[in-house]
């Protein structure tokens, strides 16, 4: 997959929730401020996406 396949940062991923763009799956960084991403996660869960957890390095790869 190419860079062109991910939507990354927490505004952007937030808003291609909100407006129901098609997503397979969703990264939450590890030891991410629950604050700053609870309504992704609220989002992604009542739409039945899947939510992984990873390393802050394996963002860091797929968004270079």
């Amino acid at each position: 997959m190419g860079k062109e396949d991910y939507i990354y940062g927490r505004n952007a991923v937030l808003e291609a929730l909100r407006s129901g763009h098609s997503i397979n799956k969703v990264y939450i960084q590890e030891n991410a401020r629950p604050g700053g991403i609870g309504e992704i996660i609220t989002l992604a869960q009542s739409r039945h996406l899947v939510l992984e957890t990873v390393k802050c390095e394996k963002l860091d790869k797929l968004t270079d």
